[in-house]
């Protein structure tokens, strides 16, 4: 009888981010976009891991670390009207401090060229960029 095969489940970055470190990523921008309780569970689950090996081995697990510090520090969705310049907005956004961000095209009503959101809080609308930027930087 042959026995299974059995995939190591990684947790250190080497050449290239771990599985586990891209998974934070991507469930915590989901967790962004979406607001779906159950995304932010499954990035609590994975933290006692982290929490234990950063300690030891911080450079190991560095975008794992990464992923965790934009979730907890919440990261922007900045909604926008169809009828908006996206274009404009990249441009002021990459005169500033980088930092994880989401343009998301609002095809639902908004009276408002932008809205930066942040978490389950959204600030007020706007059709100025300069108000936007002023908002995250």
């Amino acid at each position: 009888m042959d026995t299974p095969v059995a995939r190591r489940k990684e947790w250190f970055d080497n050449a290239t981010p771990s599985g586990n470190a891209a998974l934070l990523h991507a469930l915590s921008g989901l967790h962004a976009l979406n607001g779906e309780a159950y995304l932010n569970e499954e990035i609590q689950t994975m933290l006692p891991v982290i929490a234990n090996h950063a300690p030891k081995v911080a450079a190991g697990v560095a975008n794992a670390l990464e992923a965790i510090l934009n979730h907890f520090n919440g990261i922007v969705v900045i909604k926008v009207r169809p009828v908006a310049s996206i274009e404009a907005l990249r441009t002021e956004l990459k005169n500033n401090t980088w930092r994880r961000i989401f343009i998301f095209v609002n095809f639902e009503k908004q009276s408002s060229d932008y809205q930066v959101c942040m978490d389950s809080r959204c600030f007020l609308l706007t059709n100025d960029i300069s108000e936007v930027i002023k908002i995250l930087f």
